[in-house]
């Protein structure tokens, strides 16, 4: 840990790093092996900093790092960022994360979560295939409207958003959480139903009504990315460490 985490100024001033801990904890069901990280400003003063970390990264590839932060007295965490293989580097605001940062924060991992999700692209391949069908007698039949075509698509895409965005933003406010494995059993779940429905309909003309149900429970898998009450990494099994800023005290005069 301590050789692949550092602070520094924006200037490159580096700061002092003490690591310590290094004990086991339950995090969202899941042992994790928890480190504690002190970091001392040169001058004293605490400003806006630099981090970086890139622990495991250097391994595996797929390793995130979600940093988040929380005021002295606080219960609440207010993300700032992600860290991952092409970006070990992240400014600190020493003001800590407003509200807009967080929001932000939050639309930008949302983006690459779901961009980089082959489960979420899957399940809305498997609903956009018979969006231009229609349903007769138990089987697809090709329908040649485009106008109606286009719009059942651009139903389909929305309402797998909007319900995915209604869930990302509760997460991420605090307001709900999940076991990252009964999460991970409904995206399964949700893949499969739409994709015995792409072959045979299972709900005809219910697409939009699927990808909306479907996409809140996609965007519950925002909880394994940021389960309150304290930030962890992207993925179970893996390091997490709790950060504290602290101001030099100059020793006493003689």
């Amino acid at each position: 840990m301590p050789g692949h985490t550092s602070a520094a100024d924006p200037d490159g001033t580096r700061w002092t790093t003490t690591v310590s801990g290094g004990r086991v904890e339950k995090i969202d069901g899941v042992d994790h092996l928890v480190f504690d990280l002190t970091l001392r400003p040169p001058t004293g003063t605490v400003h806006d900093f630099r981090l970086t970390y890139d622990a495991i990264m250097h391994h595996l590839l797929s390793h995130q790092i979600l940093v988040s932060l929380r005021p002295d007295g606080s219960d609440s965490y207010t993300t700032v960022g992600v860290l991952d293989w092409q970006q070990h580097t992240l400014a600190i605001p020493a003001a800590g994360a407003s509200t807009e940062h967080g929001f932000t924060a939050a639309v930008h991992l949302g983006i690459r979560h779901i961009a980089s999700g082959a489960d979420h692209l899957l399940f809305l391949l498997m609903l956009l295939l018979p969006a231009p069908l229609l349903a007769r007698r138990g089987r697809w039949i090709r329908a040649d409207d485009l106008r109606r075509n286009s719009w059942r698509v651009v139903h389909v895409v929305t309402a797998f958003a909007v319900g995915h965005s209604i869930t990302l933003a509760l997460v991420a406010l605090g307001y709900i959480s999940a076991p990252t494995r009964v999460v991970e059993t409904l995206i399964a779940l949700s893949i499969l139903v739409s994709g015995i429905h792409a072959v045979r309909p299972l709900v005809p003309g219910g697409e939009t009504w699927i990808a909306a149900g479907f996409g809140l429970m996609h965007g519950l898998a925002f909880a394994a990315l940021s389960p309150p009450p304290m930030p962890r990494s992207a993925r179970p099994g893996s390091t997490a460490a709790t950060a504290s800023i602290s101001r030099s005290t100059p020793p006493p005069s003689a």
